[in-house]
C-alpha cells in the first residue's frame, strides 16, 4: 500500500523496475581512446522519477539523517571501503549518513551485495529501501553514486539543459539503451539554479552506452576532469546536495 501511494503522489514515473540482465551493454572491441566503460554503474535506478534533483520534501531524508546498515557477504575490506566512503564523502554537505539497526524506526538504506549489479532507488521512500552493490560495485565512486541517487538526485545527462554543453551521437549508442539519454524538461527536472556539471559523480562517461566503441557524448568545452571517472562530489554537487536540503555549510576553499 506504501508503494502504490509513494508512486501516485511523485509527478511521473519515466520507467518501472527492468530486468536488469536485460539491460546491461553487449560485448563491444572499444576504438582507442574509448576505454572499457563501466556500465553497470548507469543501469543503476530500480524506477525512476522524472528529476535530476526531486524538489519535493517528501523525498527528502528529514534533517538530512540517512540511516543505513550493511549486510550481506562483503568481505572486511569492502565493508571499510563502505563506511569510510559514508563517513567522509559527505563531509562538506548536511547529509548525515549514520549506521544504525534500530535508530529510524524501519525507515533506512539497506546495503546489501545481491548479485545484481550496481542499483537502488532515486530519493526517500519512508520505509527500508535498497543499494545492492554487486561484483564490481563496491567502490568509492560507485558508493556515493548511489547513494546521491537514494537521497534524490538522477543522472546528469537528464538535465533539460545538456544539449547547450554536450552533443549526444545516437548512431553510436545500443539502441536498447537509448531512453538512457532521455532528457526531461524544466517541468519534471530541477538542478536548483546550478549549471550542467561535467564532473558530476552523477555524470555518464563520454563512452556510456556505446554499440560499437566510439563515443557516446561529446562535450562541447573540454571538461576538467575525466567525465564519468571522478570518485568525489564536485563542488556542484555539493551545492546541490545543499539547496535540496536547506543547508547553509560553506564549501572549504
Amino acid at each position: 500500500m506504501r508503494v502504490t501511494i509513494v508512486c501516485t503522489l511523485c509527478y511521473v514515473l519515466a520507467a518501472l523496475v527492468r530486468d536488469s540482465s536485460s539491460r546491461m551493454l553487449r560485448s563491444t572491441e572499444n576504438e582507442p581512446g574509448c576505454p572499457e566503460d563501466d556500465y553497470k554503474l548507469y543501469n543503476d535506478l530500480l524506477f525512476t522519477r522524472r528529476r535530476n534533483g526531486l524538489s519535493s520534501p517528501m523525498f527528502h531524508w528529514s534533517k538530512g539523517i540517512v540511516c543505513f546498515v550493511i549486510s550481506g557477504n562483503f568481505t572486511a575490506d569492502e565493508v571499510l571501503i563502505i563506511r569510510t566512503t559514508l563517513n567522509t564523502g559527505f563531509r562538506q554537505t548536511c547529509l548525515k549518513p549514520t549506521e544504525c539497526v534500530d535508530c529510524c524506526d524501519g525507515d533506512y538504506i539497506e546495503i546489501s551485495n545481491n548479485g545484481m549489479g550496481c542499483l537502488t532507488n532515486a530519493g526517500h521512500l519512508g520505509y527500508r529501501q535498497d543499494i545492492f552493490l554487486g561484483a564490481g560495485c563496491v567502490n568509492r565512486r560507485a558508493v556515493l553514486h548511489l547513494f546521491l541517487h537514494s537521497v534524490g538526485f538522477l543522472h546528469e545527462i537528464t538535465n533539460p539543459d545538456r544539449d547547450q554543453y554536450v552533443d549526444i551521437i545516437e548512431d553510436n549508442i545500443d539502441p536498447d539503451q537509448l531512453y538512457n539519454f532521455d532528457k526531461y524538461s524544466s517541468q519534471f527536472v530541477t538542478s536548483f539554479g546550478q549549471p550542467f556539471d561535467y564532473c558530476s559523480i552523477m555524470q555518464y562517461s563520454e563512452c556510456a552506452f556505446s554499440a560499437n566503441g566510439k563515443k557516446t557524448i561529446v562535450p562541447k568545452w573540454k571538461p576538467d576532469c575525466d567525465m564519468g571517472k571522478v570518485e568525489s562530489l564536485s563542488d556542484i554537487d555539493i551545492r546541490k546536495v545543499n539547496l535540496m536540503y536547506n543547508c547553509s555549510i560553506q564549501l572549504n576553499t
